[in-house]
């Protein structure tokens, strides 16, 4: 029995872009708040990936942020 090498791990996704969401953030919330920081948060077995963003200037300290990492096909049993 011969031993294969398995795949090499994948590259993580990049982070959004700081200030896409920064100007989206301050742009489209109900409330006034400006973009502090974007940390990655655990996900789920999904092709979604979530983060937190913490805001300053505004009573609300942050909110999540959920990405569509990569499209997916239409799947007929759902």
């Amino acid at each position: 029995m011969s031993t294969v090498n398995p795949a090499a791990p994948k590259q993580p996704l990049a982070l959004p872009e700081c200030t896409l969401v920064a100007a989206t953030v301050e742009a489209l919330l109900p409330f006034k708040g400006k973009f502090k920081t974007l940390t990655p948060l655990a996900g789920d077995a999904s092709n979604r990936r979530y983060f937190r963003i913490e805001l300053t200037e505004t009573a609300a300290r942050s909110v999540i942020l959920t990405h569509l990492a990569a499209p997916q096909a239409f799947n007929p049993s759902e």
